[in-house]
Parts: structure tokens; sequence; C-alpha cells
């Protein structure tokens, strides 16, 4: 399982990341603020992760 996921990391994380994409934007287009705070946590989960500098703001 581990030598799959060494193997296929790449594809796995492209995948993710597009999730989170066509998450961003739906959250965006919706006129509720929960799904924006979803998004805004996960966003900020995935630049602990990619230890980006300076962290992605969320926009309000």
């Amino acid at each position: 399982m581990i030598e799959w996921i060494t193997q296929h990391g790449t594809d796995l994380w492209s995948i993710f990341t597009g999730v989170v994409a066509v998450a961003s934007i739906v959250a965006k287009l919706t006129p509720t603020e929960t799904d924006n705070k979803i998004i805004g946590a996960i966003l900020t989960a995935i630049d602990k992760i990619a230890l980006n500098n300076p962290p992605t703001k969320v926009v309000k």
C-alpha cells in the first residue's frame, strides 16, 4: 500500500488539489458562509502541509 501511494503520490495530490479548487469555486458562488469557512480551514491545512511562505489569504 505504501509503495502504491509513493508511486502515485503526484496523481493523488493533483486530484486532491483539483477537488479543493472546484469546492472553492462552488463555495464562493453560494450565498452561505458555512461552506466558505470549511474551505478556509482546508486551505489553511494545505498551507501548513505545503509549507507555503507566505500562507494563502482566504477572501471573505
